[in-house]
């Protein structure tokens, strides 16, 4: 998880502040009553996952020594991942939870992250996850973003075997003028309001435990992917043209031609090794939509 990916919005949006509305959430967890192993039988809870006062520091690494492709494929019970050969780079991602101030109205918040320059990145850490639930730049009137479904960053509980659907919908209002050429009365500005709406579902699945080695150190773990869903748009773009009133639809097809993309924390497969001790991940990687590997992170 890079704090990174909560401050840019792609062209989805430039920087805005979310409102949110509880999360329904559906899990599966796959039970078992055999003798486990200490990995194994892990149960990360939200207790376990971040607090107020927590501070973790992700360093992005040079992998060019690692056989990354071959260690992600490794699944199953009591397995080991062997990443001690990562080397930092001068990269680095720090979350500093603390408590949440100006959280804006209709949003649930129990924590947040403050950018240097005032920017605030707001979660909910409730039984059912770590959810990131709005974030505020302060200085954009134009552009509204808000989740009316936010986005979990860590599922819970998390153990061996569970899968979990996280449905979110994130809507973005933009108030903007253009300009433009009627003939044949000249150029022209127009004022429009453009309501834009994604849904998303993002998979996560426990499927496999044991024991992590990087330069931290050893770590008996669980091991999760993300799998991202593909991204469904709607919406309208309304104004008014010599006095009468104009909409169109708004589809992917035109998100795509003026450039914009979807948002999601996870870009790609994302794979995430985590243990009870941090509830936060130790092991980071992140693929693009070609399966190519564009990120490997580690905690510091």
């Amino acid at each position: 998880m890079k704090t990174v990916k909560f401050l840019a919005l792609s062209s989805l949006a430039m920087g805005v502040a979310f409102t949110s509305c509880k999360k329904e959430e559906e899990k599966k967890e796959e039970e078992t009553t055999v003798e486990v192993s200490t990995a194994c039988g892990m149960k990360i809870s939200k207790s376990d996952g971040p607090q107020v006062g927590d501070n973790f520091i992700t360093l992005d690494a040079d992998y060019d020594g690692v056989n990354v492709d071959s260690l992600i494929a490794i699944n199953g019970d009591d397995k080991e991942w062997d990443f001690s050969d990562l080397i930092s780079t001068d990269d680095a991602d720090t979350a500093f939870f603390i408590a949440p101030s100006g959280t804006p109205d209709g949003v649930s918040s129990n924590m947040m992250i403050q950018g240097r320059d005032g920017e605030k990145v707001f979660f909910n850490s409730t039984s059912f996850g770590f959810n990131l639930t709005s974030l505020d730049f302060g200085d954009t009137e134009d552009i509204e973003t808000r989740f009316t479904n936010p986005i979990t960053v860590i599922p819970f509980p998390l153990q061996r075997g569970g899968t979990y659907d996280d449905a979110f919908e994130i809507q973005v209002t933009v108030v903007d003028t253009i300009d433009t050429v009627v003939d044949p009365f000249g150029p022209q500005r127009i004022p429009i309001v453009a309501d834009i709406r994604q849904n998303n579902t993002n998979n996560f699945a426990v499927d496999a435990c044991g024991k992590l080695i990087t330069p931290k150190g050893e770590f008996d773990c669980l091991r999760y992917k993300i799998t991202p869903g593909e991204a469904e748009f709607s919406g309208e773009i309304s104004g008014t043209l010599m006095g009468a009133p104009l909409t169109l639809p708004i589809d992917e097809e035109m998100i795509e031609e003026e450039g914009g993309d979807e948002f999601n924390i996870f870009e790609g497969d994302t794979y995430v090794w985590i243990d009870k001790d941090h509830g936060f991940p130790l092991l980071e990687i992140s693929k693009d939509e070609d399966g190519r590997i564009v990120s490997v992170s580690y905690l510091k």
